[in-house]
C-alpha cells in the first residue's frame, strides 16, 4: 500500500448544532461555531515480528482506538494542522510610512509637465513602500488533544499492512555506522535505499545511548526518518512506504494509542 493511498480525505467529524438560544442572545452573525463530536472504535490488526537477521519470531496485534468512517478527515485535518504550525510568519515589508526619506518634495508643484509629487517614499516610487504587503503574523491554529491522538492512531493503524515489528537495536548499532543500520533494515524487508523507510525506535528517555548510535546511524540517509516511540511524526509516517518499529516502541504504542490509553507521551 502506498503512503498517499493511506491518507484519508473524507468528512472529519460528526457536526451538531449547537442549542438554541432566544433571540436576544444570538449575535447577529451567519458563521456559528457548531460542537465538533468524533466518534471512536477499537480495530485490531497482525504485524509480523521478525528478529535482526530477518527470521520470523511470529506475529504482534495491533490494536488501537481509531477513528470511524465518518470521522476518516481527521486524519488530514491533523496533517494541516502539523503543516501549517511550521509557518513562521515573519515576512515583513515596509509600508511608507516606515522608509526612510521622503521628508523633501521631489519635484516643484507646477511647471515642470511631470505628475504632482509630494514623497519620494510613496509606493508608486522604485524604493518607496508597499501597500498591503505582509507583515509578521501567527498562522499556528489549534487542534483539540483527544482529537490529535485519535488522529495519529488512526494514521498508524492505516500503516499495519506496511508495518514490521523488530527486536530492540540497542545492541545492534553499536558501532554506530550508517552501513550497520542499513543491513539490518535491509534484513527484515525495509530497503532505505530504494524507499521511504519510517524507523520508530524506543524511547530516549528509556534508551539514552540511542542518541549516540541509531539516530546516529541513520540520520544522513535520505529515504529514512527516525521517529521515538513517544513522538512520532504523522508526516513521516504518512509518506512512508515501510514502517518498522521496535519491540518496545510497540508496546508503547499499544498502550499509549490503544482503548486503555495509560502512558503519557507528546503528540506532534
Amino acid at each position: 500500500m502506498l503512503a498517499h493511498q493511506r491518507l484519508p480525505a473524507t468528512s472529519s467529524c460528526v457536526s451538531q448544532q449547537p442549542l438554541s438560544k432566544p433571540a436576544a442572545l444570538v449575535r447577529p452573525t451567519s458563521r456559528q461555531q457548531s460542537l465538533q463530536v468524533c466518534n471512536s472504535t477499537v480495530k485490531d490488526a497482525t504485524v509480523p515480528m521478525k528478529d535482526a537477521t530477518g527470521a520470523d519470531k511470529g506475529e504482534g496485534k495491533l490494536a488501537l482506538k481509531v477513528a470511524e468512517e465518518t470521522a476518516k478527515g481527521l486524519v488530514h485535518r491533523y496533517l494541516v494542522m502539523v503543516q501549517q504550525n511550521k509557518r513562521r510568519g515573519t515576512a515583513s515589508t515596509l509600508t511608507r510610512a516606515e522608509v526612510r526619506g521622503g521628508g523633501k518634495k521631489p519635484m516643484v508643484q507646477k511647471g515642470t509637465g511631470n505628475a504632482r509629487r509630494g514623497s519620494s517614499v510613496s509606493p508608486l516610487f522604485p524604493g518607496g513602500g508597499i501597500t498591503f504587503g505582509p507583515k509578521p503574523k501567527d498562522w499556528s491554529i489549534s487542534m483539540n488533544k483527544k482529537e490529535r491522538r485519535l488522529a495519529l492512531a488512526t494514521a498508524l493503524q492505516s500503516a499495519a499492512d506496511d508495518m514490521i515489528v523488530v527486536e530492540n537495536l540497542d545492541g545492534k548499532v553499536q558501532d554506530g555506522k550508517t552501513k550497520t543500520l542499513l543491513s539490518l533494515l535491509r534484513n527484515v524487508g525495509a530497503d532505505a535505499n530504494t524507499s521511504k523507510v519510517l524507523l520508530i525506535t524506543n524511547s530516549l528517555e528509556t534508551s539514552p545511548d540511542r542518541k549516540d548510535t541509531v539516530i546516529r546511524a541513520g540520520r544522513n540517509v535520505e529515504k529514512l526518518y527516525i521517529n521515538t516511540a513517544d513522538k512520532i511524526r504523522v508526516f513521516d509516517l504518512l509518506k512512508a512506504h515501510k514502517v518498522v518499529v521496535e519491540e518496545g516502541a510497540f508496546a508503547h504504542i499499544n498502550s499509549f494509542y490503544g482503548p486503555q490509553q495509560k502512558e503519557a507521551a507528546a503528540v506532534n
